[in-house]
């Protein structure tokens, strides 16, 4: 059955932060969505047919910062530059620019890549990847202390975010039913 139009749009405008409590209450209200749900985002991890524990299906690589998917992630997969963009001033990319007027240089690596250069490699910032690998999940999202997320009905939910990386993403993970949260002391309105 296809959604209907008004919950497609009020899918796609909520913030990932409400869709994950969102998703963590109709999780904790149906045995059997948490159930799909767990089927969608959890793998079997284990090695000779023996299954050790659940492991996320999903990570984000710490090399590459893409999603990546632990059931299909081979050598080569990962493509990325160790090092950082500096600016290149041996041509003339730079010649006009005006910090003035146009802003510091260093902010501009991903609007101009062209004037760019990897420190890794010395090539151009619009090249292609010098290494490439295995995906590696970022061990950060596995050491996150939670946060509480209020919810509209009072209930809350409690949100991880990484000690260490304050624009680390925050991940839903278990609710509480907590009436002394409102929904306008978190900002959601």
């Amino acid at each position: 059955m296809p959604l209907n139009e008004s919950l497609h749009a009020a899918i796609f405008s909520a913030t990932p932060d409400r869709l994950r409590s969102t998703l963590l209450q109709i999780c904790n209200q149906s045995p059997a969505t948490a159930a799909l749900v767990s089927d969608k985002l959890l793998i079997n991890e284990g090695n000779g047919g023996r299954v050790k524990r659940k492991q996320s299906r999903y990570e984000v690589c710490k090399n590459c910062n893409r999603e990546f998917s632990a059931e299909k992630n081979f050598d080569g997969a990962c493509l990325w530059h160790p090092g950082k963009k500096e600016p290149d001033f041996s041509g003339d990319f730079w010649a006009d620019h005006d910090e003035e007027c146009h802003g510091n240089i260093s902010d501009l690596a991903d609007e101009f890549p062209e004037g760019f250069r990897y420190t890794c490699c010395n090539q151009l910032g619009i090249s292609l990847a010098c290494q490439n690998g295995l995906h590696i999940g970022d061990a950060e999202t596995k050491r996150r202390k939670p946060i509480e997320v209020a919810s509209d009905d009072g209930s809350s939910a409690f949100s991880e975010e990484s000690e260490d990386d304050p624009k680390t993403k925050k991940i839903a993970i278990r609710g509480t039913k907590n009436p002394s949260v409102n929904s306008q002391s978190n900002g959601y309105h």
